[in-house]
């Protein structure tokens, strides 16, 4: 469920971004916000302390369908 809602929400999201991002040498405002509002940025942070209380597993997962869209997102 994480990768798909991960591999959904950078095809959509952060794909059209990818290419002005990097000639600009810098990540957009609104899709940092982005990731820690998904989650992106907390998967292994328990819940109690606002994150998913995910495993390490599940963040590579994260970063894996990240990556696939752009290296250096989030």
């Amino acid at each position: 469920m994480m990768r798909t809602a991960t591999a959904q929400w950078a095809k959509e999201e952060l794909a059209p971004l990818v290419r002005q991002m990097d000639d600009a040498s810098k990540m957009e405002p609104h899709i940092i916000q982005a990731c820690f509002e998904s989650g992106f940025m907390g998967v292994e942070v328990p819940e109690e302390y606002g994150g998913c209380g995910s495993s390490f597993t599940a963040a590579l997962l994260v970063v894996e369908e990240l990556a696939k869209v752009g290296p250096s997102p989030c």
